[in-house]
């Protein structure tokens, strides 16, 4: 450009100080190639003024006008001694025209000077710039050509014509610059007066705007920025754009910023990435923000639109939760069109129904309805699009493998802004193990409703407040009274009044202390009886461990009451009827004591006195009599002590069983002797919780009784212990005697009963030792029982509590 600069200046010299030069020498008119030099050398000095190419187009012009009459002035006396340098000013015409097309090219397709723009904008400006051209440059080429086209081929000199032509194109030249340097003018006014209605306008915009300037300070900002920043505008329009950015990237966004103002044109930025404003209070706002330069009269700006995203972002996070809810939940959630193409469909809908998202979007969703539903989906359409919410039903649908499954579906109308109904979304749920499970808790329902009906109980269950939710046939048979009859008054209507406040009471402590409820209370039957009724329930419990309702049952317990009365009733009587035998024995036997000791001590007198007298069978016969009397008064001591036996053992009654056997030992001491007896006893017999007079009584007796009824070989007896359990010994007492049979093992044990020995008779005894025997052991807590097959020995067996301190000895 410079050298083109050069080239043009030389040609013009040479032109002015050569007016003269042949024409075969330069192959055209001097004028145009001077003219065409002069416009060259203004389009050039345009390129370097790069933003304002106007006004050196107007001084091209008037140099173009002006080049013709000072290359006719040959007398000027000033020009004549000056002498070309270097012959430049040779240079021929093709030259001159290549460098101006080559700066007419440079300066139209500069795109910083964007003069192209200007020519094909439909202004004054513009106008002017075309008519300029068309003078200044495709003139004087044309006039030009013509000349050298009829110089040449037809040997006409064009010198004058063209010389005239060149003035009035110059004079044109001359008028367009001016129009063009009013246009300008014009254009400059209009200009700033658009600027001023453009940041008006801007100024009562709702979206932040900024004007920055090149350099980044803010020019002008509108009310919405000053609100969104939180700034006063005059604060903003002091600060430059930076400082709006957070710190984190201010140094980066100074860096891009310079490189947007060098490469120009529009762009929306944060696209993909998040961008975030600085407020005053330093809160950071998410903001979208787009640049566009703007061209104002006196220089460029750079308008920044800037919106507050922060809504559309909670907007953003709440749709997206939104999604994750849909995409996580263990329902299928589908949405269709109103004519039921589905739309979309989440993870559940593909593992309930089979089918993968692809096999369903777009296909309707009566592939998924059973051919016995269809009915129904039919009505729910009708029913969705009248603006209808279908809350939860059960229904079935299909699976991609042919299966049917059961779902609990509700339906529900999608409509848009404006309220109209666009859409449907369904939520189904699988509930085939639930109904599954419902059909298995009928089934046990109705066993347990047939055995609740065949058991001969009064089978309820109530709330919590006592009002009955099922009552089984016998119980509504028994009260004639319905669940919806009972309603009111619940199950304590049918209650005795004098029974109330105890089944409130137990009811009341059973809720506070979670405990089953147990008591005894009459209900009225149908006919008016009252009848007593055992009653229990159980309460129910939910997962919480709360009592939700009460499960019980009322058994008749009339007859066996009325049976414990009676038996209770004989209890009574039959024991004051013993009470008063045991006292007619005491007394009867206390009674006896005096007139058998005056027959027993008259016998013995007369028996010392009158022995002499009596023959063998008076002797005989008065031996009868004082035996007699004998066992008189043994039978009367064992009945004062029989009747002396009848209370319970005393509780802190001790005695050692050895010491007991050794003290029976000495009193049967000729018995056992006289007998060849043996008596063995086990060591380390316990102490037991039995007084010593009753254990002395006990072992006396049944140490008597083995020598009593024994057989032909000498009496053997063994006393010890077999076993200790639950505070409890057993004791046996065994001998080889002549055994006793088991018919009789019973009745050995009542008072008064002897079994009499056949072959020499009876060997004796009152009868009331065995039964004394028991009294004893019973009194005691204990049992006592016979073991023998009546031929080969008899062993007794009883129980008698030990003392603690004795257990572990044993």
């Amino acid at each position: 450009m410079f050298l083109s600069c050069f080239v043009a200046i030389m040609v013009f010299s040479s032109l002015i100080f050569f007016p003269d030069a042949p024409p075969d020498r330069w192959f055209s008119p001097p004028p145009p190639a001077a003219s065409l030099s002069l416009v060259a050398l203004a389009i050039a000095a345009a390129l370097l003024q790069r933003e304002r190419p106007v006004m050196p187009l107007v001084v091209a012009a008037a140099i173009f006008a002006l080049g013709m009459p000072l290359q006719r002035m040959s007398t000027i006396p000033w020009l004549g001694p000056v002498t070309p340098a270097g012959g430049l000013g040779l240079m021929p015409l093709p030259t001159a025209l290549l460098l101006i097309v080559l700066d007419v090219g440079a300066v139209l397709l500069n795109p910083k000077l964007a003069l192209f723009d200007r020519l094909i904008v439909r202004s004054a400006e513009g106008r002017s710039l075309r008519f300029l051209i068309l003078v200044a440059v495709i003139g004087p080429i044309a006039v030009t050509g013509g000349g050298l086209f009829m110089h040449y081929r037809h040997h006409v000199d064009m010198m004058d014509l063209s010389t005239l032509l060149l003035v009035a194109m110059s004079a044109a030249g001359i008028g367009a610059a001016l129009a063009a340097i009013e246009a300008k003018a014009h254009s400059a006014a209009y200009a700033r007066q658009s600027a001023d209605h453009f940041v008006l306008l801007l100024d009562q915009a709702p979206i932040a705007y900024l004007l920055v300037e090149r350099d980044g300070r803010i020019n002008s900002a509108n009310r919405a920025a000053a609100d969104l920043f939180g700034w006063a505008r005059r604060e903003l329009e002091a600060m430059n754009v930076d400082k709006l950015v957070p710190q984190t990237v201010r140094q980066d966004h100074a860096r891009l910023r310079e490189t947007f103002v060098a490469e120009g044109g529009s762009r929306e930025m944060g696209a993909g990435r998040d961008v975030y404003g600085t407020r005053s209070n330093g809160d950071l706002v998410p903001l979208e923000i787009a640049l566009t330069p703007i061209d104002m009269s006196d220089r460029k700006l750079i308008l920044v639109s800037l919106v507050d995203i922060s809504i559309r972002r909670r907007i953003e996070g709440l749709q997206d939760l939104q999604k994750a809810i849909v995409a996580s939940s263990i329902d299928a959630i589908i949405s269709e069109s109103l004519d039921g193409t589905m739309q979309s469909v989440n993870a559940s809908a593909e593992r309930i129904f089979g089918f993968t998202a692809d096999e369903l979007i777009g296909r309707n969703s009566m592939m998924l309805v059973p051919q016995d539903r269809r009915a129904e989906e039919a009505l729910i359409f009708g029913r969705i699009e009248s603006g209808e919410t279908i809350p939860a039903f059960e229904t079935s649908r299909c699976r991609r493998d042919g299966t049917t499954i059961a779902v609990s579906m509700a339906v529900s109308p999608v409509r848009n802004s404006t309220g109209r109904v666009v859409g449907i979304s369904r939520i189904a749920r699988d509930i085939s193990d639930l109904v599954e499970l419902v059909g298995a808790l009928a089934a046990s329902e109705s066993r347990i409703r047939e055995v609740a009906n065949s058991v001969p109980q009064l089978i309820w269950t109530s709330d919590l407040n006592g009002y009955p939710d099922y009552l089984s046939d016998r119980w509504t048979e028994y009260t004639g009274r319905s669940i919806a009859e009972l309603s009111g008054a619940g199950l304590l209507g049918l209650l005795h009044p004098d029974d109330r406040e105890t089944a409130r009471a137990g009811w009341r402590q059973s809720l506070e202390n979670g405990t089953p409820l147990a008591f005894e209370i009459r209900l009225r039957r149908f006919d008016g009886e009252w009848r007593w009724f055992d009653t229990r329930a159980l309460p129910l419990r939910d997962r919480d461990g709360r009592i939700t309702k009460w499960f019980g049952s009322n058994t008749d317990v009339q007859e066996r009451r009325d049976m414990l009365a009676a038996a209770q009733s004989y209890a009574r009587d039959l024991e004051r009827s013993n009470a008063e035998l045991e006292q007619f024995a005491y007394a009867a036997s206390h009674d006896l004591q005096e007139p058998l000791r005056m027959i027993t001590s008259y016998t013995q007198l007369i028996e010392r006195r009158y022995a002499v007298h009596l023959d063998d069978d008076g002797r005989l016969m008065f031996g009868y009599v004082v035996d007699g009397a004998r066992r008189m008064q043994r039978l009367i001591d064992d009945l004062l002590v029989y009747s002396r036996l009848r209370q319970p053992m005393a509780a802190d009654s001790r005695c050692e069983v050895a010491a007991a056997i050794t003290h029976v030992r000495r009193l049967l001491v000729d018995r056992l002797a006289a007998t060849e007896a043996e008596l063995v006893v086990s060591p380390d017999l316990p102490v037991m919780r039995i007084s010593p007079v009753a254990a002395n009584q006990l072992f006396q007796n049944l140490i008597g009784n083995a020598l009593r009824y024994r057989s032909d070989a000498p009496p053997r007896i063994e006393i010890g212990v077999s076993e200790v359990a639950d505070g409890f010994a057993r004791f046996f007492v065994r001998d080889n005697g002549i055994g006793i049979e088991p018919r009789f093992h019973e009745k050995v044990f009542q008072i008064f009963q002897r079994l009499k020995r056949g072959g020499e008779g009876d060997p004796g005894g009152t009868g009331i030792g065995l039964a004394l025997c028991r009294r004893i052991v019973e009194n005691a807590g204990g049992t006592i029982g016979i073991e023998s097959d009546g031929r080969s020995g008899t062993t007794f067996h009883f129980t008698l509590p030990i003392l603690q301190e004795t257990i572990d000895g044993v």
